[in-house]
């Protein structure tokens, strides 16, 4: 986890932060980044009062990195793409209040304060602790360019024979908290170094597993295919970014540690229309006052703030590709608190069949393994109707490394590639993000506008479109799919 030594924990703190949800967005507080600022200017007296009486000393907005109007000007278009947007709060109304000072009474008590606080405050929830990348560090010395099953299981090699299927003109930002990066900001492994992969956002954690983690995701994905170690799905890749959720804050301590909204309407403006979007982040969700019905990793949009910027971010022409998560969780079992207007006590489902479910438009995706019959959920993976596609979730060669090897070292490529590190939905969502581009770069090279998530969703899912899972496993999605089964069946469209 990142420092967090700029403010002390309260001996016996189990809470980092609380989220609160103001009753509305006042324009006239665009240029106050901490909540005491905004209450004084928009009159917001009682509020302020509270945060004073139960010793708050540090807020921040939840979306930090764009202003508020730029914000405004995002959820205008999902306005006009989405006849349900209107109904849902805007971004702009989420602040975040710093807790780490207090004991979890206290906590406890600004939280109930907050919820009673009619008119100012229309809901609030203890701050969502994200999960660390779920990583081993070792090296292989096998041959790599045998040991990648997942290229052919998604006819990636098909694809580089067509125009555009090797996902030129197409860009991805990858979203979670480490890679292996040079002293510019620029990922320099051999097999991802001409990409120019350049952390565009954020700040980085030093954890070496994590930089592992985020390096070979970068490889699964784009990794080139010039003789030298691996091959990624989309190896001509037209742009690769790099969004940390992670805030420097003040004096150069961690801040906030995940914020996935954030990250990801920061990655709406550095991508262009059609781009990738990766959230390779899960959420820690503990059963307790107004958390999940069950414990542990969760998808990144379980988050409430993370759940409205992915509608922004689709609303505004991007691909969100999402992980599930790692627990062997049934998804239809969980609900989120969502107060809405006029519905205090609404819950979203992740059920899509039931009348509670609101759809994130995001693209999720499970884990399977071949069980000898067929592909089937991995014990771990999360599954249920949510998820729309899965991919192979073991047996990844990919770039990544524990230690950081001299330069010397790269004729020793045990050092430089990992295999079986990267596992599970995080291996899963990263092949996911590699079909969507090599598709989306097949559609632009044929002279069309890039999909949208709607047409890309269904393309990846659909049970015509590649692989599905062994019917006696439990239901974790729709199909693995085939970059080629998409084109051909849907000549039409590219």
């Amino acid at each position: 986890m990142s420092d967090r030594t700029d403010m002390a924990r309260a001996e016996g703190s189990t809470v980092f932060g609380l989220i609160v949800r103001l009753v509305g967005d006042d324009p006239r507080g665009d240029e106050f980044t901490d909540l005491f600022a905004y209450a004084d200017t928009v009159g917001l007296t009682g509020l302020r009062e509270l945060l004073d009486v139960h010793g708050v000393v540090r807020t921040r907005r939840a979306i930090a990195r764009t202003h508020p109007e730029r914000v405004r000007e995002l959820e205008r278009v999902g306005f006009q793409a989405d006849d349900d947007f209107i109904d849902l709060p805007s971004l702009n109304q989420y602040w975040h209040l710093d807790v780490r000072h207090l004991d979890d009474d206290a906590v406890a008590a600004l939280l109930e304060a907050l919820l009673r606080l009619d008119g100012a405050v229309s809901h609030a929830y203890r701050e969502n602790e994200w999960g660390a990348p779920d990583v081993t560090c070792s090296a292989t010395k096998d041959p790599l360019a045998t040991e990648q099953p997942h290229l052919e299981e998604v006819a990636a090699p098909w694809a580089w024979t067509q125009a555009g299927g090797q996902g030129q003109e197409i860009g991805v930002v990858d979203i979670e908290t480490g890679w292996w990066l040079d002293d510019g900001g620029v990922a320099d492994h051999e097999d991802l170094a001409a990409h120019g992969a350049t952390l565009v956002s954020g700040v980085v954690d030093d954890t070496p597993d994590i930089k592992s983690h985020g390096t070979a995701v970068l490889g699964i994905i784009a990794a080139l295919n010039n003789d030298v170690g691996c091959s990624g799905i989309a190896p001509c890749l037209g742009r690769l970014k790099m969004v940390s959720p992670l805030d420097a804050g003040t004096n150069g301590a961690a801040y906030t540690d995940g914020y996935v909204g954030d990250a990801l309407v920061a990655a709406v403006e550095a991508s262009l229309d059609g781009d990738i979007l990766v959230i390779e982040r899960t959420v820690e969700w503990k059963a307790g006052e107004r958390v999940a019905r069950s414990p542990g990793y969760h998808p990144a949009e379980v988050d409430e703030v993370t759940f409205l910027a992915i509608r922004v971010a689709t609303a505004n022409w991007r691909i969100v590709v999402e992980a599930a998560g790692n627990l062997g969780t049934d998804l239809d079992a969980v609900s989120v608190p969502f107060p809405l207007p006029g519905r205090p006590d609404f819950e979203r489902s992740l059920d899509r069949s039931s009348s509670t479910y609101v759809d994130s438009h995001a693209i999720m995706v499970s884990a399977g393994i071949d069980d000898g019959g067929g592909y089937a959920v991995m014990a771990t993976a999360n599954h249920g109707s949510r998820i729309d596609c899965f991919a192979r979730g073991n047996f990844i060669v990919t770039t990544g490394y524990n230690t950081r090897p001299p330069k010397a070292s790269k004729a020793q490529p045990e050092l430089w590639y990992s295999r079986h590190d990267l596992a599970r939905t995080s291996a899963a969502t990263a092949i996911i993000a590699g079909v969507a581009a090599v598709v989306q770069g097949m559609r632009i090279a044929g002279g069309h506008p890039p999909f949208n998530w709607k047409r890309m969703r269904f393309l990846l899912s659909e049970p015509t479109h590649g692989t599905p899972p062994d019917p006696l496993s439990k239901p974790f999605g729709a199909v693995m799919p085939s970059a080629k089964a998409v084109k051909i069946l849907n000549h039409g469209w590219f």
